[in-house]
């Protein structure tokens, strides 16, 4: 009844927003963490240093996707690792499509194939998002996903083709590949894809690993000017997927070590950041224990736990022991739901 029904999906998501808004307690998006197996080693990766060399089978993920609806949840991204790699991604966007839930799966593409993709769009899948960092090998440091001739054929066979999901591009940008993003943005636009970049800064769900990559205050002038390049060709019609106060409105502050330094988001509200515990955000790694919060605050709390509202009220409430101690987070429940607009917010908040 719901696959590929994307106006019942997103009302039903508009839903649980409206709700999120009004101060219900039930998470907005859920991300599966479907598996720890990956075909690349992206030096900034924190998956790979939090994921669990034992995935669940497919009958506790679609157990998991029945809690997460019963709590209220119409989203679902699917992510890895590389999802690609688990035997049942087919199998479990399927059963998720079923529902007026939006599912999405995010992957470096190095595993698809022209018939994987049609596979996909039968079970239903709304929206395909590829992570890819750079153009081509050589035209700087390798340290993320490189757009490879095999990846750029099947980027063009589904620009040409005619399938339901949407698809789009997520870009890191380091100081690496800062200079090339007006290139990539045309690259892909030519490819008809969106693309989404956000700025690797110390501080947010990355540790000492990501020490020689991220951007500092010293990349600061370059950054601005990239971005008003940026800015300029999306209004000149290139496909850029962010926000336009992504560049008007949030500046990074490149040397700061605590999530609070990294966004400046008041944009006119001097209300001080306070941690909700991610009561929004509802994240299922691949043994099927849950994080706390959007930065990668680990729980002792497996996903069977959340048997109802209450149990998901009293996981959030356990997770401000946590949570409460934490410096500071640019991501504060309330203020993020009621200036989307402005930061962009949840990444795939329109469907």
């Amino acid at each position: 009844m719901y696959k590929h029904n994307r106006t019942a999906k997103q009302n039903a998501y508009l839903s649980s927003f409206e709700k999120a808004v009004a101060g219900d307690i039930h998470p907005l998006q859920t991300c599966f963490f479907l598996t720890g197996n990956c075909n690349l080693n992206c030096t900034y990766c924190a998956q790979k240093n939090s994921l669990s060399k034992t995935d669940l089978d497919l009958k506790e993920w679609k157990r998991a996707s029945d809690i997460a609806y019963g709590l209220g949840n119409r989203m679902i991204s699917i992510v890895g690792g590389e999802p690609l790699l688990s035997p049942y991604l087919l199998d479990l966007v399927n059963y998720i499509s079923d529902r007026d839930t939006t599912v999405s799966v995010l992957t470096n593409g190095r595993s698809l194939e022209e018939s994987l993709l049609h596979s996909l769009d039968e079970a239903g899948l709304d929206n395909l998002g590829f992570s890819i960092d750079t153009l081509k090998t050589g035209q700087q440091p390798q340290f993320g996903k490189t757009l490879t001739k095999k990846l750029e054929h099947i980027l063009k066979y589904i620009r040409d083709s005619h399938f339901s999901f949407r698809t789009s591009v997520a870009a890191v940008i380091t100081k690496y590949n800062l200079d090339i993003q007006p290139e990539m943005l045309r690259t892909f636009t030519e490819l008809g894809l969106p693309l989404r970049v956000s700025l690797m800064v110390r501080g947010v769900v990355n540790h000492s690993y990501t020490e020689d990559i991220a951007l500092r205050e010293e990349d600061l002038p370059q950054v601005e000017r990239v971005f008003e390049k940026l800015w300029q060709m999306k209004s000149e019609g290139y496909l850029l997927g962010n926000e336009d106060c992504f560049f008007t409105s949030l500046k990074p502050q490149m040397g700061c070590c605590t999530p609070a330094g990294v966004y400046q988001m008041y944009m006119g509200n001097d209300s001080r950041y306070t941690c909700e515990g991610g009561i929004h955000y509802l994240a299922v790694l691949n043994n099927g224990m849950l994080e706390s919060c959007t930065t990668g605050v680990p729980s002792e709390t497996p996903i069977e736990m959340l048997t109802s509202v209450e149990d998901y009220r009293a996981f959030v409430e356990q997770n401000r022991k946590k949570t409460d101690q934490c410096k500071g987070c640019p991501w504060p429940h309330r203020w993020v739901l009621t200036h989307l607009k402005e930061t962009g917010g949840y990444n795939h908040y329109r469907i």
